[in-house]
């Protein structure tokens, strides 16, 4: 199916250096998102496009050409190359957690105090994947959602915790051991502060 087609696999990993815990995870590269955004990228130059075809300049030629579609294109543009390049980062030092991508364009760290975070979960422990009693439409319904999500956000979720009111989700695509992998080791060090 054309919507299962990866090129390559994300790469976690995770180490500690001085006290502080790193974890790190590539986005995963597929194939239909990969050509979805790719194309609405181009969008960013349809104005042009259109001033060749058209060859005048109007209202609706501006407004759609030069405001409307890029847009669309450069929201394409930063989901593709996190596609292609993105790297999302997790840091826990003494007093705080950070999360960072890089790979694409506005994005920013996000800051955690320690203290505020609580309850972290692997994704299938969250509500959000436990509301039908039906085994089978629970895994069509949450691969679906999981898509979407992948389609929308750069993160899909594979790791969760509550900060203050919010749900917080880290990581894309992890299989069952990376994800208790990940877990275990923020628990260790977002409780002990003096961790090694």
């Amino acid at each position: 199916m054309l919507l299962d087609i990866t090129i390559g696999k994300p790469k976690f990993k995770y180490y500690s250096e001085n006290r502080v815990f790193y974890a790190e995870n590539n986005s995963r590269k597929s194939l239909f998102p990969l050509l979805f955004f790719g194309m609405m990228s181009i969008l960013i130059f349809s104005g042009f496009i259109f001033l060749i075809k058209e060859k005048e300049f109007n209202l609706e030629l501006f407004l759609i050409g030069f405001i409307i579609h890029p847009i669309f294109g450069i929201i394409g543009l930063r989901k593709f190359l996190w596609l292609i390049r993105g790297k999302e980062i997790i840091k826990i030092d003494e007093e705080k957690m950070t999360i960072s991508k890089s790979g694409t364009f506005w994005t920013k760290d996000k800051i955690f105090k320690k203290s505020e975070i609580k309850n972290i979960r692997d994704k299938f422990q969250d509500d959000d994947y436990n509301k039908t009693p039906f085994e089978f439409f629970n895994e069509y319904r949450n691969s679906i959602k999981e898509y979407n999500r992948g389609m929308i956000y750069l993160t899909i979720g594979e790791v969760l915790f509550d900060y203050k009111y919010s749900k917080v989700r880290v990581f894309n695509w992890l299989n069952k051991n990376e994800r208790q992998i990940l877990i275990v080791e923020m628990k260790k060090y977002l409780e002990n502060k003096n961790s090694h």
